[in-house]
């Protein structure tokens, strides 16, 4: 997929229009500093309220089993390495692992997306929160910042190659799409249920499909395609059987072009 630059600026909130590989152009709105702000108060709150705990159990520990300097020590040790963990991943494995999202990005509707309007990966959501850090270094200059790029990104945004958005997007044109094959797409995306579960890892696979379709011929797109299909068919208990290739698409159109939760 490729980034297109046509952004609108709406006060501290902005759109941007993300092409997909089928020339589907969604529309996102990034969240503005206010919202992301209000997002990160309640995952710090969850995880100040983390590390209280921790801190009260490991001076329960160091009293029940003895004030001497070994029951100290450990008590210490455990809780600096709770307060490192958490500081340091929560947040990251809570991305990675969430579609994107904290506590706190779901308590607003908030997603974190690539560039190019993809799920983000593992290391992705390690480095924007490791470089955290550099953030908060920056105290009140962090405005500046966000202002300064079209992105509203932080650093760790800008060095892992993402972009926090409010999750509901809508299809904004289909210009490489005749009338009647929106329409097949559409037709068959409505059938799907809207329960059907979309993983990251189908997520990825499907952009990657439908990024690289038009490089293969159509016998080995329909080799490629039909197994999957099947199996994909199969689990969302479609009435009947339709074009693996098609069906895929549609399952594209509507993963990437409808509002999902979860």
């Amino acid at each position: 997929m490729r980034n297109d630059s046509n952004r609108r600026k709406k006060g501290l909130d902005a759109t941007v229009e993300i092409v997909a590989p089928e020339n589907v152009a969604f529309e996102y709105r990034l969240a503005g500093p206010f919202v992301r702000a209000s997002a990160f108060a309640v995952d710090a709150a969850i995880i100040g309220a983390e590390i209280v705990a921790v801190l009260f159990a490991t001076a329960y520990f160091s009293t029940v089993f003895g004030a001497g300097d070994l029951a100290e020590e450990l008590a210490q040790a455990a809780f600096l390495l709770n307060f490192c963990a958490v500081f340091w991943f929560w947040n990251a494995a809570f991305e990675a692992f969430w579609r994107g999202r904290t506590i706190g990005k779901a308590a607003f509707g908030l997603r974190v997306l690539t560039t190019e309007g993809r799920p983000i990966g593992r290391g992705q959501a390690l480095l924007r929160n490791v470089l955290r850090a550099a953030d908060l270094a920056l105290g009140p200059f962090l405005a500046i910042l966000f202002c300064a790029n079209d992105r509203m990104a932080r650093f760790g945004d800008l060095a892992a190659g993402t972009v926090v958005v409010v999750e509901k997007r809508s299809p904004k044109k289909t210009a490489a799409l005749s009338p009647e094959s929106r329409a097949a797409l559409e037709r068959i995306a409505a059938e799907i249920p809207s329960d059907f579960d979309v993983s990251d890892s189908l997520r990825k696979a499907l952009a990657l499909y439908v990024e690289r379709r038009t490089e293969i011929s159509p016998g080995r797109r329909v080799a490629i395609a039909a197994p999957l299909a099947a199996a994909l068919a199969q689990k969302a208990n479609l009435p009947r059987v339709v074009e693996p290739d098609l069906f895929l698409r549609a399952l594209f159109w509507r993963t990437f072009g409808e509002k999902r939760g979860g």
